[in-house]
């Protein structure tokens, strides 16, 4: 989606596809995410929080670093 679109207008596309790829006779459920930035890497974006065996970070560090990421990225920008 375009980055200047309006969350309303956003969530309405992404439910109306929602509704129509559940309507397809093999598609049971399905899941639409969207986003205004089709640039970044997939692979980064939806991997796992932690380790299944437990030999990664927990999840607190994990947090701790999204949120220092999060606030390099956000400087002076307001909410």
């Amino acid at each position: 989606m375009d980055p200047e679109t309006k969350l309303r207008e956003s969530h309405d596309v992404s439910q109306e596809l929602q509704r129509k790829l559940e309507g397809l006779a093999d598609v049971e459920r399905a899941f639409v995410h969207v986003d205004y930035d089709y640039h970044h890497d997939v692979n980064e974006e939806h991997r796992p929080l932690y380790d299944a065996d437990g030999t990664g970070s927990s999840i607190r560090e994990l947090v701790k670093r999204l949120w220092t990421r999060y606030d390099k990225n956000d400087q002076g920008s307001a909410v």
